[in-house]
């Protein structure tokens, strides 16, 4: 009977530390998705006025891929947004002109991707790398 008794106290502590771990487990995930959200938050709210003080296009790349994550799309199309991403292209033309210089390779294919077709296009030619 002591062995019994023995067993089922063991039992019972394995239970308390088996529902202690899946609350923590729990809390955690709990914290971690507040924390997705208000990140991505912060980056929707941001926006992408950074890009108009870079002109270092692989940085700019790395902020448009958060802000596409964030909003869960792949295409900017608000026009403040839109703006910030032309400062930042002139401003890559303007440090490495040779990177720029076919529409369609190399990173205006990426342009292409964010804006479109057409609207990259018509920045292709007024910029004229």
């Amino acid at each position: 009977e002591a062995i019994i008794e023995k067993e089922r106290l063991e039992r019972e502590e394995l239970e308390r530390l088996l529902q202690k771990k899946e609350d923590d487990l729990k809390n955690a995930r709990e914290a971690n998705l507040i924390k997705k959200e208000s990140e991505i938050e912060r980056i929707v709210t941001k926006g992408l006025d950074e890009l108009s003080t870079l002109n270092d296009f692989d940085k700019g790349k790395k902020i448009i891929e958060q802000y596409f994550k964030a909003l869960e799309s792949d295409l900017i199309t608000d026009e403040v947004q839109v703006r910030f991403l032309e400062i930042f292209i002139e401003h890559c033309i303007r440090k490495s002109n040779k990177r720029w210089k076919k529409a369609g390779k190399q990173d205006w294919v990426l342009v292409v991707k964010w804006i479109g077709k057409e609207m990259a296009q018509q920045w292709f030619d007024s910029m004229k790398p």
